[in-house]
């Protein structure tokens, strides 16, 4: 295992045979710095279980250390779940709540943070996060 901090984030998992720690630990800080494409998506669609799991757990260590990457998420009132299935559900719950108000901001700041999670999406959320994408990336008006 990599020297780090005590509380640093990349220590919530330890190394493994069941998953490349330090591919995943460059993943996320890649994708902090920049958009998250398709690509991001597919890759993470082809995470084993145990890679999922991993991955999740550096996400929640990233967010419990930093904070989230949004600050109009942060500005929200409502605490999040503890459990990670309910935590997800929540943020669904929120982006479509944006998505009917028409705050886009809010709604494409949502997106990534709850894309993240794709492999453990049902194929409903998956279909409803993708006509999200269309709708902000095409302007479109949101009508339900």
């Amino acid at each position: 295992m990599t020297d780090y901090q005590k509380d640093d984030w990349r220590n919530a998992v330890p190394e493994s045979d069941k998953y490349d720690r330090d591919a995943l630990i460059v993943f996320r800080e890649t994708l902090e710095n920049r958009e998250q494409i398709d690509e991001d998506i597919a890759f993470v669609m082809g995470f084993s279980d145990a890679e999922m799991k991993a991955y999740c757990t550096l996400c929640e260590a990233w967010t419990k250390q930093f904070g989230d990457s949004s600050e109009e998420i942060a500005e929200e009132t409502t605490e999040e779940p503890k459990d990670l299935k309910e935590r997800i559900q929540h943020r669904l719950d929120r982006l479509e709540i944006c998505m009917k108000e028409n705050k886009r901001d809010k709604a494409a700041a949502l997106v990534p943070e709850i894309s993240k999670f794709w492999s453990v999406l049902s194929e409903q959320d998956k279909e409803f996060i993708q006509c999200v994408r269309i709708v902000l990336e095409d302007d479109i008006e949101w009508k339900v």
